[in-house]
């Protein structure tokens, strides 16, 4: 098997910083919507929450794109893993979603134009048009006995 691609994947500052403002002005339409005090300190602190959770620190994402479609994931405890990349994810010039079943899991990596090198960020994307292997729903409910 040709690999044709091994990029590692970094937190997008543009990302963080999108992230931010939102929750911010989620926070900020709790104080300024008429309900009462503690209704509005409850959604401010289920906001900052949110937040925290979301913004925290994922570890960089390791992956190996190979000439046959297929495509691995770096784990820092089992090594490179296969995983197979899911139908709804998303290939645009500024923004990549990446939807991947990694041992009957599912998740979601987003790509911006700063989470990694540019010409890493251009293969990327060509690779998903045209090499992957997408893992697809089927169109039709399969009958069952």
């Amino acid at each position: 098997m040709t690999e044709l691609l091994t990029c590692t994947i970094h937190a997008s500052r543009r990302l963080h910083r999108l992230l931010l403002a939102l929750h911010g002005l989620a926070a900020l339409s709790l104080m300024l919507a008429a309900i009462e005090w503690p209704l509005q300190l409850a959604g401010s602190g289920l906001v900052a929450a949110s937040a925290l959770w979301t913004l925290r620190q994922r570890p960089p994402v390791r992956l190996r794109c190979l000439a046959d479609g297929d495509l691995f994931m770096a784990d820092e405890m089992a090594g490179w893993r296969p995983v197979e990349l899911q139908a709804g994810s998303l290939v645009s010039p500024m923004c990549t979603v990446l939807r991947l079943r990694i041992d009957g899991r599912s998740r979601s990596v987003v790509v911006l134009a700063d989470s990694l090198a540019a010409e890493d960020f251009r293969r990327l994307r060509v690779w998903l048009r045209w090499k992957a292997t997408w893992l697809r729903a089927p169109r039709w409910p399969v009958p069952r006995p």
